[in-house]
């Protein structure tokens, strides 16, 4: 049983990895499970038998990028460390993985517009779950810097981890808009992200960082391209 169960998961582990291939490539709407089942040396009736349909497969090839973000946000909030400190290493994190994982990052940014049903689809649903253990690690970074005073108390964290995260998320993937209005004017992605953490730091500390200190944490990523997602 042990082994089987092992051959069990190493074909759905097969599985998820040619439809990875195939939403990195194409649109959702482009990629077919016959393509995928011909990719991953099975056949169709095979495929269903370890998804239910093409939409449970997408948020399977999520929920593992989704996976590795939530392990590089633990691996960031251990150490010696304050709240603020804290707070900066999970930021890094984020950027990071949006530069290092640029496809799974877009798959999830266009699962979002898309309307699925995700109190259907199991691994959806276990996308929930990931992604309030990633929410998680940031409220409780919030809980300690105003515990440590490098933060100011009174700060709700769950909202705090929101507002955090929907700025990261616009300074790495800014609408349209927003990109026309900075190529205009000649700014980088680099230093809009630069200027983003400053701001959002500044809200959240009163404390202004110093280049240098943004230098520390976040220089590979101030340059002409920042992440390198627009």
């Amino acid at each position: 049983m042990e082994r089987k169960e092992r051959e069990k998961e190493q074909r759905r582990s097969d599985i998820i990895d040619a439809a990875e291939k195939r939403f990195f490539e194409k649109s959702y709407d482009e990629v077919a499970m016959s393509d995928i089942a011909g990719d991953a040396e099975l056949n169709k009736a095979t495929l269903y038998l370890y998804f239910k349909n093409k939409e449970s497969l997408y948020f399977a090839v999520i929920t593992r990028g989704l996976s590795i973000m939530r392990d590089m946000f633990m691996k960031a909030a251990t150490g010696k460390l304050n709240g603020r400190e804290r707070l900066l290493a999970l930021t890094k994190a984020f950027f990071t993985f949006c530069h290092d994982y640029p496809e799974y990052y877009r798959l999830m940014c266009e699962a979002r517009t898309r309307r699925f049903d995700m109190t259907q689809v199991e691994d959806a649903r276990l996308q929930i779950t990931i992604a309030n253990d990633i929410i998680g690690s940031l409220c409780e970074a919030v809980d300690q810097g105003a515990a440590d005073g490098s933060m100011p108390g009174g700060l709700d964290p769950t909202e705090t981890a929101a507002f955090v995260m929907a700025n990261c998320e616009s300074a790495v993937r800014p609408s349209i808009e927003i990109q026309w209005a900075l190529h205009t004017k000649k700014i980088t992605p680099g230093r809009y992200l630069e200027r983003s953490i400053c701001m959002m730091m500044s809200a959240l500390t009163g404390q202004r960082m110093a280049h240098e200190q943004m230098a520390e944490y976040f220089g590979e990523y101030l340059g002409e391209r920042g992440v390198g997602l627009w």
